[in-house]
């Protein structure tokens, strides 16, 4: 189902760290516990049982008491995905909006394992499947795998499914959100406020059919997941109609990303993965 192809494409690229600044990914943040790294936050006398690499050596020669440094750990950020399965994103040739979606999830999580972090791929439709994240390639490849399995079915709940991962989340981490987003206004704006004190980044995967319909003649239009039915004779005029429709609801979902702080990127499945990954690579 999947194209890794692109994998050793990847390898000249890098998740390069970057305090203080939206990313798809961030590695190394210093966080509020002490550990040994970089900066020195403070000094505590010695007490036994102490790392004696940690005694300053300086101090001891003022004072003839032993102090030891305490430092600002830094502490990576784990990196979860969350991929849309409804059924609307069960369309496409040669690739569905799902599987693109996870080839893109995929190779953002090789980059990611390439860094010896944690990351996890859940995927959610009525509800999100939430998996446990983990390190290394082999979690990579069986993650790939269980994804070929995913059962693409039921309707978009990302409210429900975000609550659900945020729930989860035990510190400050990279979320990033891959689906069509045809999606009510105020949902796609709850959930992204509930994950306001993550890094968040939303990738939008749609169809070329979807943004350029070229369908005409008599039609029977069927909701892919609420049965919901419409009749229709389509013209030019009607499908150039519902091509504005839908740029105007790609410019409703970059703004809802914008007011909450949240960056965008939307693709077509006519595109190459690597070149849409590239683009997350080197915009964000």
């Amino acid at each position: 189902m999947f194209e890794l192809d692109f994998f050793d494409e990847l390898d000249r690229f890098s998740f390069m760290v970057r305090k203080r600044v939206s990313t798809i990914y961030k590695g190394a943040r210093s966080s509020l516990s002490h550990g040994i790294g970089t900066e020195v936050m403070s000094f505590r006398e010695y007490s036994q049982g102490d790392d004696i690499r940690l005694i300053d050596w300086k101090a001891y020669a003022r004072t003839e008491k032993l102090f030891v440094k305490e430092f600002e750990e830094e502490r990576s950020a784990i990196t979860y995905v969350l991929l849309d399965s409804s059924r609307s994103m069960g369309f496409g040739n040669p690739h569905t909006k799902f599987e693109y979606g996870a080839m893109i999830a995929a190779g953002i999580c090789y980059l990611v394992t390439k860094e010896n972090e944690k990351f996890a791929i859940s995927t959610f439709s009525e509800g999100a499947r939430l998996t446990p994240p983990k390190k290394g390639i082999s979690h990579l490849l069986s993650t790939v795998t269980d994804l070929e399995d995913v059962d693409i079915s039921g309707k978009t709940e990302l409210l429900k499914s975000v609550n659900q991962l945020a729930s989860t989340l035990k510190s400050r981490s990279v979320v990033i959100i891959i689906s069509d987003f045809l999606l009510d206004e105020e949902e796609i704006k709850e959930a992204l406020l509930k994950l306001s004190r993550h890094e968040v980044v939303a990738i939008q995967v749609l169809l070329p059919e979807e943004l350029k319909p070229d369908m005409y003649g008599n039609l029977e239009l069927v909701d892919s997941e609420t049965g919901e039915r419409i009749e229709l004779y389509a013209t030019p005029a009607s499908m150039e109609k519902q091509r504005i429709k839908i740029e105007e609801w790609k410019g409703t979902v970059e703004r809802i990303s914008f007011e909450t702080g949240v960056q965008l990127f939307s693709f077509s499945t006519d595109e190459p993965v690597f070149e849409s990954l590239v683009r997350v690579l080197t915009e964000r």
